[in-house]
């Protein structure tokens, strides 16, 4: 007995390692950079150029480069980086409002039907999503749809948001319902969802709508597209949450 207790003390307990939060210091710059350069422009063909669209694409194609290049397309993040470029396609195409409003919109739903597939449809639970798509018929119908013009907005919008509701849907379901991967990985995926959803209805309340001024609209509009968009990387990134969280010890 007392040889199986000093076994025991012996052991050495693998105890995760430093998460590197440093490896995202460039993601911060870049967001600095893009609200520095974007913020006091309307997303309109007259006051945007290509260098102002360039750098504020230029976080969201760090996190897709950074993706690619830790995990080698391995797993999940091979269909994350495509998901971060239609994103980063439908930034650009959403600074240039006027004309490219509807190839955004499009962009993104291509990217949120790979983050849909990437989360799994096993298990589903009806309740979840059935409390999302209420939730988003309530605001379109009463607080959204009547207010957009033309026609092919509300369609395009209405459809869009169904896309947006199914991802996170799938993003909460799988961080209550599923087992893998890591919890850390999967709270980080619900985060991305539900912070996605804010994030767009912010943009058609504050920028669509204009229900605040043009500035601090786009401060929240871009702080929780930014945020939703590194949740989603850390979501699918394996190497940077490293061997021990990825893979626990079961208990012996």
């Amino acid at each position: 007995m007392k040889s199986e207790k000093k076994e025991k003390k012996n052991r050495k307990v693998a105890s995760p390692d430093p998460l590197p939060l440093y490896h995202l210091l460039p993601f911060v710059l870049f967001v600095a950079i893009s609200f520095i350069w974007f913020l006091p422009y309307k997303p309109a063909l007259a006051t945007m150029s290509v260098q102002r669209m360039v750098l504020k694409c230029l976080p969201i194609l760090y996190l897709a480069i950074y993706l690619i290049v830790s995990d080698r397309g391995r797993g999940e993040s091979g269909r994350v980086f495509f998901a971060l470029i239609f994103s980063a396609i439908g930034d650009g195409f959403l600074a240039f409002h006027d004309i490219c409003f509807l190839y955004g919109v499009a962009a993104f739903g291509i990217a949120h039907c790979i983050y849909a597939k990437t989360f799994g449809f096993q298990p589903v639970k009806l309740l979840t999503g059935g409390f999302l798509f209420a939730l988003n018929f309530c605001i379109l119908s009463y607080f959204a749809l009547p207010y957009i013009q033309p026609v092919s907005f509300r369609v395009c919008m209405t459809i869009y948001s169904l896309v947006l509701v199914t991802m996170a849907w799938r993003s909460v379901d799988r961080y209550l319902f599923m087992t893998s991967p890591c919890k850390e990985r999967r709270l980080c995926s619900a985060l991305g969802g539900i912070i996605f959803i804010i994030s767009d209805s912010s943009y058609v309340f504050l920028q669509m709508l204009e229900l605040l001024p043009h500035i601090p609209a786009q401060i929240i509009i871009l702080t929780t597209y930014y945020l939703s968009q590194l949740f989603f990387m850390l979501g699918s990134c394996e190497s940077f949450w490293g061997p021990a969280r990825n893979y626990p010890k079961k208990r012996s």
